[in-house]
């Protein structure tokens, strides 16, 4: 091999393990920006499961409340209709209609609230995935050193060139 031929395949490999140590770095701060962006997203994610958990239980009571509403009128029908016949409506089959109303509107109400809980547990839950996903990826995120990629890839790239070179030279 010439005189002016190591110098120039030793900057050549010198330029290649350079190149190669630049892309390992962009290729790691891409996964680390990646990572953080997950975890960004994740919040957010969570933060709104957390918003319809609460929206769940406010639209229950809602729920409720009209339905009690719709009883108390459905019970004052019916207490002005058995009136209007002249049957007591404090006694009798007229109490007892009006008794099984209210324990059916009282079901209704109960499996309204029961829905809206079950609902906003099943947000929450979501809420609590959200934040782990978010965890895990900052602690990913955390684990990724572009500069550590580069370093090792040029050296890497340095050793495997200096193989090569005195393994056909000797």
């Amino acid at each position: 091999m010439g005189a002016y031929a190591q110098p120039i395949l030793a900057t050549a490999a010198g330029g290649a393990s350079g190149l190669q140590a630049y892309g390992a770095y962009k290729e790691a701060d891409a996964q680390k920006q990646s990572a953080q962006f997950d975890a960004k997203v994740a919040d957010q994610n969570a933060a709104f499961a957390d918003r319809q958990a609460t929206d769940a239980q406010a639209r229950g009571r809602l729920e409720v409340d009209a339905r009690r509403r719709d009883i108390s009128q459905l019970r004052g029908q019916q207490r002005a209709g058995i009136a209007a016949s002249g049957a007591d409506v404090g006694a009798g089959s007229a109490l007892d209609i009006q008794r099984d109303t209210s324990y059916l509107g009282d079901i209704d109400t109960a499996v309204i609230r029961g829905n809206a809980e079950r609902e906003a547990y099943a947000s929450r839950q979501d809420a609590q995935n959200f934040k782990a996903n978010a965890r895990m990826s900052r602690a990913r995120a955390k684990g990724i050193s572009p500069g550590a990629a580069a370093g090792t890839t040029y050296l890497s790239s340095g050793l495997q060139f200096a193989a090569s070179w005195y393994g056909s030279s000797g």
